[in-house]
């Protein structure tokens, strides 16, 4: 089955001609296949940057025979709300303005394991998966993961993973697989935070990180890196 990190690539024309007969050949005759595939081009546009935009407007002008419906204004803006609004939570104890927008940036994303292939973080995620993110644009970057735990006063980060020294990422590299939970660890996170940029990461601070990810920075500091934050759906048990 093709994950999702493929079907990505195939909507950012990132695949050989090749390639990309061999998904609508695919697409034709799986259905659940080609709703996926109309799932991640329907994702919110807020965000996506503008190469992106142009690179689905050029897959449609090249007459895919994949039909994707025409979403209503009224429909985007429900879907824009019920999206921001998921994305408020508090800091353990009390209320805050710790939240989740979708961070500062898009360009890099986080991905899970599931049984049907890699995926963007849903409800199927458990702790303890594996990893990996993808490049969605034609920057390379310095990489790290976390989890953010509860804690009293404070939320607590722990880091997952951190690229090797010297080593930025793109959409073309090999992406790294790593365990979503910190070695010797199996406490539950709340929320994941994949933080890059084109320059080194080094003076990031873990401790720091939960107090810099709120709503404007911590007093008003503004993080000067960029990130994505995505929260640890609830136990089924």
């Amino acid at each position: 089955m093709l994950t999702d990190l493929h079907l990505q690539k195939y909507l950012q024309g990132l695949l050989s001609e090749e390639e990309e007969k061999n998904v609508e050949a695919l697409l034709e005759i799986n259905p659940d296949l080609k709703k996926r595939l109309q799932e991640l081009e329907e994702r919110p546009s807020v965000g996506r940057p503008m190469w992106e935009r142009k690179r689905l407007g050029r897959h449609a002008k090249r007459g895919s025979s994949v039909r994707y419906a025409t979403v209503l204004p009224a429909l985007l803006i429900l879907l824009l709300i019920v999206v921001l609004s998921s994305h408020w939570f508090g800091k353990p104890g009390g209320n805050s303005t710790f939240i989740h927008a979708g961070g500062n940036a898009t360009s890099v994303e986080l991905l899970y394991n599931a049984p049907q292939g890699w995926r963007y973080i849903d409800a199927g995620f458990k702790p303890g998966d594996s990893l990996t993110f993808t490049v969605r644009d034609t920057g390379k970057y310095t990489v790290r993961v976390f989890g953010i735990y509860s804690g009293m006063p404070e939320a607590v980060a722990k880091e997952i993973w951190s690229s090797p020294e010297g080593l930025r990422f793109g959409s073309q590299d090999a992406e790294p697989i790593f365990s979503s939970l910190p070695a010797s660890d199996s406490t539950r996170p709340r929320f994941l935070a994949v933080v890059f940029d084109t320059t080194t990461l080094t003076s990031l601070v873990p401790e720091e990180l939960p107090q810099l990810l709120r709503n404007g920075g911590g007093g008003g500091r503004i993080p000067g890196f960029r990130y994505q934050v995505f929260r640890v759906p609830e136990s089924d048990q």
